[in-house]
């Protein structure tokens, strides 16, 4: 069902001397680039990266909102070495209202600043990429051959991408709203 039409996509990684710069928003204009000239494919997917170097309860936090937000009905994956909460599931929803992704995402922000992390710039690219349902985190797991990190394994449905970051990023218009993902 997807695999015919879909991209992997494999780590990104911007050395520090780029950060704050448009390094991550060229990456962009080349997967767009690349999807422009092969409208066939329908599906992107691969992991997004949290370093093992967050405190456990900041991975807790990611790991619950994007699984809570971002899930798929379809069990399309299956993590071999699957992460595992350090926090009680009650302890890591007493943070969020359930109901209102926007507000538990200040919330998630809001928690994590205090532990002095951020949530990981591809986490939230992505989310902002598409409209309802466009992405899914199908499935968090410990990769032990990167540094112990958690990967996320996201599916990005390319129709559902959000018709301004279409505009930019695969239709290359000048006149694109210049919003960054």
């Amino acid at each position: 069902k997807y695999l015919p039409n879909s991209i992997e996509l494999g780590r990104s990684f911007v050395q520090p001397k780029y950060w704050g710069s448009r390094a991550l928003d060229y990456l962009w204009y080349g997967i767009g680039a690349y999807l422009k000239q092969n409208p066939h494919i329908k599906t992107m997917f691969g992991p997004v990266s949290l370093s093992s170097t967050y405190p456990k309860t900041a991975k807790d936090l990611i790991v619950f909102y994007y699984s809570y937000y971002f899930k798929s009905h379809e069990i399309l994956v299956t993590p071999t070495q699957a992460f595992q909460y350090s926090n009680s599931i009650a302890d890591i929803q007493d943070l969020f209202s359930l109901d209102n992704a926007k507000k538990d995402f200040k919330n998630l922000k809001l928690a994590l600043s205090n532990m002095q992390v951020t949530v990981p710039t591809l986490y939230k690219q992505y989310s902002d990429l598409c409209e309802k349902d466009g992405v899914k985190f199908l499935g968090f797991n410990i990769d032990k051959n990167f540094s112990d990190c958690c990967d996320g394994f996201i599916v990005v449905d390319i129709d559902h991408i959000k018709h301004s970051q279409k505009e930019r990023y695969i239709e290359n218009k000048k006149e694109a709203k210049k919003e960054k993902i």
